[in-house]
């Protein structure tokens, strides 16, 4: 999980089954030294991890990605220039799994858009 270490969410408001939170990144987490070196993004697995960390965390349990029909990288998440951006999240419970929409997005820029299935880890 990446959650408290390389994000912490620092604003939550829930309303039923829809989030709306702000994150706040670590510039200085050691995924930044790779990814890239002088000029450092969020990397695509991490920002799909960020949703499965705040589902996991909602529903105090460890869930996986298991399908996903919209995975969408929009614009780049540079934590210098975007220490913080706001995340839209929509939860739904379906035939025992749960459907995850959610965006990343910041003063009228979305980052990222998802849907994507998730299931329970067993054991």
């Amino acid at each position: 999980m990446l959650i408290d270490q390389f994000f912490t969410i620092t604003e939550k408001h829930r309303e039923g089954n829809h989030l709306e939170l702000k994150a706040e990144l670590n510039p200085e987490h050691d995924i930044f030294n790779g990814h890239f070196p002088g000029d450092p993004i969020v990397p695509g697995v991490c920002q799909i991890q960020i949703v499965s960390d705040i589902l996991s965390t909602e529903e105090q349990a460890t869930y996986y990605l298991s399908s996903s029909n919209q995975i969408k990288f929009i614009s780049v998440i540079k934590p210098q220039e975007t220490p913080s951006f706001h995340i839209s999240y929509t939860m739904e419970k379906k035939d025992g799994n749960i459907v995850v929409t959610s965006k990343f997005y910041n003063e009228g820029i979305i980052y990222f858009k998802m849907k994507g299935t998730y299931s329970k880890s067993i054991g």
